[in-house]
């Protein structure tokens, strides 16, 4: 898994974005839109060696070394030196996991406590009535009363006309089956 392996190098050297799982601002997706594979493949890629082949993508153990010297150390970008080349540190990389790791656990955290919340609302509003009538009137001072108020009165008099118009059909049929 290529994603894997890019986290691995840090979030200072790769943004690792899913398509159905992370919210993309509008300024990512234009420099994706604007820059796209190829180009970025020109870019990342415009010194490869002619000896040295790109891996298959199913071949992790001769990808990752080649994603690292393509994106960790700039390897074969037209502005390659050898001399400027950066080591990143064992301490970044264990920072990064480090950061990567807390906040997956302050995520599963956040759920597990909604979770929780949940079933205790919901325990609370079938045995204590008390709780279930303040958790009524929180949401009914939400309500336009007067809207509420107008509904009720048009819904009477559809009921009263209702009941009206059946009475009416009663009649009638109490006074054909008379003649």
């Amino acid at each position: 898994d290529c994603s894997g392996i890019h986290r691995s190098f840090g979030s200072h050297v790769s943004k690792v974005r899913s398509v159905k799982l992370d919210k993309w601002d509008q300024e990512s997706i234009e420099n994706i839109d604007k820059i796209g594979n190829t180009k970025a493949n020109e870019y990342w890629e415009y010194n490869v060696p002619p000896e040295l082949s790109k891996p298959e993508p199913f071949d992790l153990q001769s990808r990752k070394p080649w994603l690292h010297m393509k994106y960790v150390e700039k390897r074969f970008t037209k502005d390659y030196d050898p001399n400027k080349v950066v080591p990143s540190s064992e301490a970044d990389r264990r920072l990064d996991a480090q950061n990567k790791r807390l906040e997956e656990l302050k995520n599963a955290a956040h759920e597990i406590r909604k979770q929780e919340y949940k079933q205790i609302i919901l325990k609370l509003l079938q045995e204590d009535e008390t709780f279930r009538n303040e958790v009524r009137i929180l949401l009914l001072k939400d309500i336009d009363l007067d809207l509420l108020k107008e509904q009720i009165e048009e819904l009477k008099k559809q009921t009263d006309s209702a009941e009206e118009e059946t009475q009416e059909t009663k009649n009638e049929a109490e006074e054909s089956s008379m003649e």
